[in-house]
């Protein structure tokens, strides 16, 4: 399947905004309804996979680990794969796919998902972070 083309909606950035304010205060739930709703309303918006992301660990704090699997799983099937540092989510995601399944107790799985990570996107702040979770 091709990845959404990715398009900047005018005065959206508003909404985005809303679930990182409940993010930061670890407003969880409010965080997961604002980035579901933006996601559903705009799913071809420049930020939507981030929001995808954020609904991810949001899930992950919460520990439901079968619907953060999901979210990430969203930002690696439905957007690009590009660097962070171009703003997609794509190494973050994997990282994540990595620790959550550490805390479902599967750990070659998790160890797959950080050596992915490190040797696709070798430069980014997810694959440092992976290589400090490999030498624990």
């Amino acid at each position: 399947e091709e990845p959404l083309i990715l398009i900047r909606h005018p005065g959206v950035k508003k909404i985005y905004n809303q679930g990182m304010t409940a993010l930061i205060q670890k407003n969880h739930l409010q965080a997961i309804r604002v980035f579901e709703n933006f996601t559903k309303r705009f799913p071809n918006n420049v930020d939507s996979d981030n929001a995808f992301y954020w609904i991810g660990r949001s899930y992950f704090e919460l520990n439901e680990l079968g619907k953060a699997e999901l979210a990430f799983r969203k930002v690696l099937n439905l957007y690009e794969h590009r660097p962070t540092s171009q703003g997609y989510k794509t190494p973050d995601s994997i990282y994540m796919l990595g620790k959550l399944q550490y805390r479902k107790n599967l750990d070659q799985r998790g160890q797959y998902y950080l050596e992915e990570v490190i040797k696709r996107y070798p430069g980014s702040a997810a694959a440092r972070n992976a290589k400090r979770e490999l030498n624990k």
